[in-house]
């Protein structure tokens, strides 16, 4: 019977000894062995503790890295998540549109739509979501493939999230919409508005838009593919 050297039989044998060798490199380099999420595993996480969100700040112009570093130290700030933030015309009617890390953002959604895995899938994969007013006022239907900015998108879900934003994207499909680089937040603070008002715009200057968000406003759940017409 022939042998085979141990260096021809390396190639066949890599990929079964790949998942027993990659944990001990890890912790051997004193790390854990760590992959890259996709954006399906990603949506499909379990959703985030709820945050309340009270503020809607929009700046004048990209964020830098320090003033959102100055944010995040802000004492008052509880929860927060930065989002690009436009005009996206859609059917040539402008829309208020955000473009977010669905991730972090759905955790500032009614419970309704936080909890609807679907809608944030549909995000993460490069879909839309729309709130109700304006489905409503467009007359968009859900899952068809509409005229956007340049470009198309498909609705993926119908959803009121968060007050003023009325179109939602990832960062990616946002890009393709032509929402810029970060300018803004969502937050949720320990303090009355006018406390952690100050203090952004001491960090984000005079032109800085600052608007609250009525969490006592009704809000209806998402509509999405898989569900009759109509609100959920």
């Amino acid at each position: 019977m022939k042998r085979l050297a141990l260096p021809a039989l390396l190639p066949a044998l890599l990929p079964a000894l790949l998942p027993v060798l990659l944990p001990v490199l890890a912790a051997c380099s004193g790390g854990p062995a760590v992959s890259e999420p996709s954006p399906e595993s990603s949506a499909a996480a379990p959703a985030p503790p709820p945050a309340r969100p009270d503020l809607l700040v929009v700046a004048n112009q990209p964020l830098t890295v320090a003033q959102m570093r100055g944010i995040r130290a802000l004492k008052s700030v509880t929860a927060l998540t930065f989002l690009s933030y436009g005009k996206v015309t859609v059917f040539d009617a402008p829309v208020d549109a955000a473009a977010v890390d669905p991730g972090e953002f759905r955790r500032f959604a009614p419970p309704s739509s936080a909890a609807a895995d679907p809608l944030w899938k549909a995000l993460a994969t490069g879909e839309v979501a729309v709130s109700h007013a304006v489905a409503n006022r467009l007359r968009l239907p859900i899952n068809v493939l509409v005229p956007a900015a340049s470009t198309a998108v498909t609705i993926g879900g119908i959803a009121t999230t968060v007050p003023g934003i009325d179109l939602l994207a990832d960062r990616s499909t946002g890009a393709r919409l032509g929402l810029g680089p970060v300018n803004a937040m969502v937050l949720s603070s320990s303090a009355p508005a006018r406390e952690p008002t100050a203090a952004l715009l001491r960090l984000l200057g005079p032109t800085a838009t600052i608007r609250p968000i009525l969490t006592s406003a009704p809000r209806t759940g998402a509509v999405l593919p898989s569900l009759p017409p109509g609100r959920a």
